[in-house]
């Protein structure tokens, strides 16, 4: 009895001293939070470079502790990579789903005997609200769009894909709610401690986990051209730039390049002490000793084109050369590619479409010129005339040419790809073989 007087004589609540309040996380315990982060993104941007490496089957040496911090910013870019996809691909599908769903609605509703029966278990509802979402993603369709139209077929349809991929299920969980509308079958009762766990969870919280675990499949599907795309974001790799090297290098390329048949620096004569080779791919540089170069350049996500090659060569040894171009562009194919006498050979077609693509998308009256190079032993005038009318021909058929302005040159001898006197034997052939050749340009707007 006299216990419970005791406690009915206590106050409600225990006095508080004034200016003491809850204490706030200490500076250790934020140095340890930094600490652990800063290892995670060291630790993820280890593996993002390894990997890269190991695609590339590259080792550049000459990495060191002291590099540690770029590792983490590595992790920042492919992250900020990641994040734009979904971003925009959330905003961007946001109209092009919403369409789907209401144009699916109203063709089942009209099938259905009664228009009034759900048409589905589960119906996804709009949230109110998002009109300037709703506008935003029609405009960043119509730029992807117009964007798309500029780069090859293929590689527009696979960014296409991870664009949408990406958005769709962030587009839901945002914008979006998944309603269930009836149950064709009773509800199972969760028969486990995770799937109860899961069950008690609110809808909200629930949906996070189901996009964060879809998103994170297709982060691993798409992984290789996330972590170029990365790497591009970084500064590490450069894509379809001019590339200034040391003699020995460039002297290597150039003995590879016509060793496999292919023309360096498409439509420009390789002039002695100019050693600069132009539309490379930078796969990696700036990190380690050695910088990894991929010539001729490919669209990204793209197989390399036959007779290309990859270079090692010293990060020191070579310098990027920013050049402006203004969308023209020209290809060099030779004489032994194309023509077998006066006859066009029969696989000229595919020679045209690999080396020539870029006329795939010539537009209505631009200028296309076809001109002709050899030396004094084959410029026979007919002969050559024979040749251009049938290669004219041939590029008309292959692309689609009959509305544009093609003009044939014939017969120059005055422009050498490459003085060939003092050059190796082993490619002396071969640089014989590039003087005799045919260069095929397309301008941007006709003459």
């Amino acid at each position: 009895m006299r216990d419970q007087n005791n406690r009915q004589d206590l106050p409600e609540t225990l006095p508080t001293t004034p200016g003491i309040h809850r204490a706030a996380p200490s500076i250790e315990f934020w140095s340890k939070a930094l600490g652990f982060a800063y290892l995670v993104t060291l630790t993820f941007g280890g593996l993002l470079m390894c990997t890269y490496f190991l695609r590339n089957s590259f080792n550049p040496g000459g990495i060191s502790a002291s590099d540690a911090l770029a590792l983490s910013l590595l992790t920042f870019a492919f992250f900020v990579t990641l994040t734009i996809f979904a971003a925009f691909g959330a905003i961007g599908c946001y109209p092009l789903l919403r369409a789907v769903v209401e144009g699916w609605r109203l063709f089942t509703r009209g099938r259905r005997a009664n228009p009034e029966q759900p048409g589905g278990t589960i119906a996804l509802d709009w949230k109110k609200g998002n009109n300037f979402y709703l506008v935003a993603g029609i405009v960043i369709d119509a730029i992807i769009i117009v964007a798309a139209t500029a780069v090859p077929l293929l590689l527009a349809i696979q960014f296409g894909f991870m664009f949408l991929a990406f958005g769709v299920f962030p587009c839901i969980l945002i914008f979006g709610k998944l309603v269930e509308v009836y149950s064709r079958y009773p509800r199972r009762v969760p028969d486990n401690p995770i799937d109860r766990w899961y069950q008690r969870l609110p809808y909200r919280r629930r949906q996070l986990f189901a996009v964060s675990f879809i998103t994170g499949s297709l982060t691993l599907i798409a992984f290789p051209d996330l972590q170029d795309l990365s790497m591009k974001l970084f500064g590490y790799r450069k894509d379809r730039v001019d590339v200034r090297m040391k003699k020995e290098d460039f002297d290597f390329l150039i003995a590879q390049s016509m060793s496999a048949g292919r023309a360096v620096n498409d439509c420009e004569p390789i002039v002695a002490g100019e050693y600069l080779v132009r539309r490379v791919d930078v796969i990696w540089h700036k990190f380690g000793s050695q910088a990894l170069l991929r010539y001729p350049a490919v669209p990204m996500g793209q197989p390399e084109l036959p007779g290309g090659m990859r270079v090692e060569i010293p990060n020191s040894d070579f310098k990027l050369v920013h050049a402006r171009r203004d969308g023209s562009a020209c290809a060099e194919i030779w004489d032994a590619d194309l023509f077998d006498g006066k006859d066009i050979k029969p696989t000229v077609g595919a020679t045209l479409k690999q080396k020539a693509a870029f006329l795939e998308n010539a537009a209505e009256g631009a200028g296309i010129t076809l001109t002709l190079y050899g030396t004094n032993n084959d410029l026979d005038p007919v002969l050559r005339a024979t040749q251009a009318q049938g290669l004219r021909k041939q590029l008309i058929d292959t692309f689609g040419l009959s509305k544009v302005d093609l003009e044939v040159v014939q017969g120059r001898k005055n422009r050498l790809k490459w003085n060939c006197d003092n050059v190796a034997l082993e490619i002396r052939d071969r640089c014989m073989e590039a003087n005799s050749r045919v260069e095929i340009a397309l301008h941007v707007t006709a003459r």
